[in-house]
């Protein structure tokens, strides 16, 4: 393992080879399962977005629909003013 060196990792953290992995498991393992780790947070996050992302849409349509009839019920009320 000599000459690796420190390797970055996703999480901002710097990663020395043969520390922080469990016995029998190699560097490369422990990189890979950080990696996957991270990624997995990631696609919850980004699960968790497209949820609050497809509940405001759907308000932002109830509000436009809203808006729509209340303009309807506005040019109803209003008179007709002839230049």
């Amino acid at each position: 393992m000599a000459g690796l060196g420190r390797l970055p990792s996703p999480l901002g953290h710097n990663w020395e080879p043969g520390l922080g992995h469990s016995e029998g498991e190699g560097p490369e393992e422990a990189l890979v399962e950080t990696v996957v780790e991270h990624y997995g947070k990631l696609f919850t996050i980004n699960q968790d977005i497209q949820k609050h992302l497809e509940a405001f849409s759907k308000r932002n349509q109830v509000v436009h629909q809203s808006l729509g009839s209340l303009e309807e019920s506005h040019r109803a009320l209003t008179p007709v003013t002839a230049i």
